[in-house]
């Protein structure tokens, strides 16, 4: 992602296969994208925005541009293995998205917990969100993973870091 194009490339032939126009993206650029794992579409979403963005591949058609109304950032998201839902993270949560239908089934993590990166486990079984949990004890923030059921939403365990976390893969 440069500017306000999005390109495509074919990387066993080093080449460019498709340039996408992003013109509505704040800040005149992407902050991340994913390609579907079927490979058909492709999201962005914007810097300092909660909107998301989808394009087909195949000709770089739109295919949405909504707002998923997380009411903050969009920091993160990670693709389900249907290709039809995504998980995407926001300062104050996590939320699963039915993206053909633009529909939010929500997916709180703990109060006073700001999420900043979510991955999906192969399996589909496991939800991991990374962030800062803030403690009422002490002063400051902590890096923190924790994992959930995505059947029931239960916590499965947690990691605490002293340190900041950028990523979890």
């Amino acid at each position: 992602v440069h500017y306000q194009k999005m390109l495509l490339w074919d990387f066993q032939k080093a080449s460019v296969l498709r340039e996408i126009s992003q013109p509505n993206l704040y800040g005149n650029n992407s902050h991340d994208v994913a390609i579907s794992p079927d490979g058909s579409a492709v999201l962005a979403f914007g810097n300092g925005t909660d909107r998301l963005f989808a394009w087909k591949v195949a000709d770089g058609s739109p295919l949405l541009d909504y707002s998923l109304g997380h009411g903050n950032y969009i920091l993160d998201l990670d693709w389900l293995s249907d290709s039809r839902q995504i998980f995407a993270a926001s300062f104050e949560k996590c939320a699963l998205w039915d993206v053909a239908a633009a529909r939010e089934t929500s997916f709180a993590p703990p109060e006073r917990f700001s999420v900043r990166r979510v991955l999906v486990t192969p399996d589909q079984q496991t939800l991991i969100v990374a962030g800062s949990f803030f403690r009422d004890t002490e002063p400051g923030a902590r890096s923190q993973v924790k994992f959930f059921d995505r059947a029931t939403k239960k916590l499965l365990g947690d990691i605490t870091l002293e340190t900041p976390l950028n990523t979890i893969a």
